[in-house]
This record gives C-alpha cells, sequence and structure tokens, in this order.
C-alpha cells in the first residue's frame, strides 16, 4: 500500500513539484523537466533508465496540466502495477 499510495505522493510533491516547479521558474521548461527526471531516475538504483523515462512523463504532464494531481494518479498505478507484477 505505502509503494502503491504515498511514495508515489510524496515523490511527485518533491520531484515535480518543488524540483521540477523550481527549475522551471528559474530557468526553461525543458530544464525543469529533464533534470528533475534525471534526478528522479538516479536515485531509483535499481532501474534509472526506466525510472528517468516514467519520470519524463510524470513532469511532462506536470507541465501540461498545471497540476500534480494527474502526474501523482499515475504514479500510484504504475507503481501499483510494478507491485502487482513483482507479487506474481
Amino acid at each position: 500500500m505505502s509503494v502503491a499510495v504515498i511514495t508515489p505522493i510524496k515523490e511527485e510533491l518533491l520531484y515535480r513539484g518543488v524540483l521540477c516547479g523550481f527549475l522551471t521558474k528559474r530557468h526553461h521548461v525543458l530544464v525543469g523537466v529533464f533534470v528533475s527526471a534525471l534526478v528522479f531516475g538516479l536515485l531509483h538504483i535499481g532501474f534509472p533508465i526506466t525510472a528517468t523515462v516514467i519520470g519524463l512523463v510524470f513532469a511532462i504532464i506536470y507541465y501540461r496540466t498545471k497540476s500534480i494531481f494527474p502526474s501523482m494518479i499515475l504514479h500510484m498505478l504504475w507503481n501499483g502495477l510494478v507491485s502487482i507484477t513483482v507479487f506474481f
């Protein structure tokens, strides 16, 4: 439950809400999107390339919708799917 609900909330608030938001305001949207996705990916040690790609998707959704909630919900669904796949 924590991996599929709490972790995505915390990570989206941190990586998209804080990091991507800050970098987008200070620099350019591409800097915010790519840097936040790269940091997200590098901190997911077991699968950094996949995490970077999905981080790009989350960041683009965050930027396009101007809301953290769509990326948060997709992140929850993603983590839930991965958890179920690993479990079975």
